[in-house]
């Protein structure tokens, strides 16, 4: 898990290059669910709430966050929209529209399991690009899980999957992007 760094702590050319894209920032708030980047931050602006999300450029994740950046467009009917995605000032950052919401609550009876549900049908018939990019196919993910790696095929198909559900990564809100 990483270790959230307070705003103010972040160092000043990052807090430049992310109100170039922001416009002032009027206050800020660490996020404190989630567990991969050492900045995760809701920022106000004169323009309204923006989530913020980063890791130092040479971090081991940075082509998570960057797979994240390039899966954005595809998912705009069922997630907040990215805003901006930069990698400058040492970090990797990336700016989305603030939705409020909830995170996920997997137990028996929650009202939430209808909304994962209806989220992963939705999710089933998004088509990933035939050239995948930064993307990670599947078979390729959960080959290493598997005894054989070739019985991860069973993973292929055209269509892009979510492979972490943990509740830190749902967040379950009022809006059209639920």
């Amino acid at each position: 898990m990483e270790q959230r760094i307070a705003w103010n702590d972040l160092p000043g050319p990052l807090k430049a290059a992310i109100e170039a894209r922001t416009g002032p920032i009027t206050a800020a708030r660490a996020v404190t669910a989630g567990q991969n980047s050492p900045l995760a931050a809701i920022v106000d602006t004169a323009n309204g709430k923006v989530f913020v999300k980063g890791l130092p450029s040479d971090h081991r994740r940075v082509i998570a966050q960057d797979r994240e950046a390039a899966v954005a467009p595809l998912v705009t009917a069922i997630s907040p929209t990215l805003l901006w995605h930069f990698d400058e000032a040492g970090w990797n950052v990336l700016g989305y529209q603030h939705v409020p919401g909830h995170h996920a609550d997997y137990r028996p009876g929650s009202p939430d399991l209808d909304r994962v549900a209806q989220l992963m049908e939705a999710l089933s018939v998004v088509h990933a690009p035939a050239d995948p990019g930064p993307l990670k196919r599947a078979e390729d993910r959960w080959k290493n899980y598997v005894e054989d790696p070739g019985d991860a095929m069973i993973f292929s198909g055209p269509v892009l999957t979510h492979t972490d559900w943990a509740p830190d990564n749902v967040l379950i809100s009022r809006t059209a992007h639920g």
